[in-house]
């Protein structure tokens, strides 16, 4: 399957060559959608004004704000099982079950710069199928022109996720 790499001003995603630019949004966020419009892909950057936050903190407060989000969407019940995936990232895998509805959002602070990436199933059948399709996109994310992270914080933790759906 060929690939095509999108770029923003501070990210880069490679999605299918079958997947489309469908929009950008007042707000600057980029979507983009595969052709049988099962998926879809909201990715944005921020910089943020507090530069005196830690890279972990910020995240946090990202993935509430994208919890939150997804909460207040009238007529869906969501569950969340946030995950730490290192320094200064993490990914949200949200699920609307009784919508076959899934979101797994994928942040990456480096403050002053924040990505955000949620990625939609918007015909959700099962985790295998799922992780399938939106893995691999989801690994090609990547935070550019953001300052390096200080050698004491680099490098991925393992998150522990026994129970996750992501990994």
């Amino acid at each position: 399957m060929s690939h095509h790499a999108y770029t923003g001003a501070n990210w880069r995603v490679h999605l299918p060559a079958s997947w489309r630019h469908a929009d950008t949004l007042a707000s600057g966020v980029a979507y983009f959608e595969s052709a049988d419009a099962r998926f879809g892909l909201y990715i944005a950057t921020w910089d943020i004004q507090q530069h005196d936050l830690d890279a972990d903190e910020v995240v946090q407060d990202f993935m509430q704000s994208s919890m939150q989000t997804l909460d207040d969407m009238p007529d869906h019940r969501w569950t969340h099982a946030p995950h730490l995936t290192g320094p200064g990232q993490a990914l949200v895998d949200s699920l609307a079950s009784e919508r076959t509805y899934r979101v797994i959002t994928r942040l990456i602070a480096q403050p002053p710069l924040v990505l955000r990436a949620a990625f939609h199933d918007y015909a959700f059948e099962s985790v295998a199928a799922s992780n399938g399709a939106l893995a691999p996109l989801r690994e090609s994310v990547a935070l550019v022109g953001a300052a390096r992270p200080s050698p004491a914080r680099q490098g991925a933790q393992p998150h522990g996720c026994e129970d996750c759906r992501v990994c």
